[in-house]
């Protein structure tokens, strides 16, 4: 999961999403909250239609049971010259 936080791309988001989330899977930033592969995948698509720059620095990772849980800080600019630093789990 860290690697597909790397690059914050259209074709790494199509490529890798449903096979890294699973139906039960949710995202949360201060933004929104989604939940589900498909979803996901969804907003992140979305995402980088406004996206010049994203970062994630993965804060921390759980795992239990086979089921993992990540604290991220993403660093984001969008077009526009906005700049953006969020506090966010999946």
């Amino acid at each position: 999961m860290r690697d597909y936080y790397r690059v914050f791309a259209a074709d790494v988001i199509r490529r890798d999403a449903k096979s890294l989330c699973s139906k039960d899977s949710f995202f949360k930033n201060g933004y929104k909250e989604v939940k589900g592969a498909k979803t996901i995948e969804t907003y992140f698509l979305a995402t980088t239609e406004a996206v010049v720059s994203c970062t994630f620095d993965i804060a921390d990772v759980r795992t239990h049971r086979g089921n993992s849980y990540f604290r991220w800080v993403m660093k984001l600019t969008i077009k526009g010259d906005r700049w953006v630093c969020q506090d966010g789990a999946q």
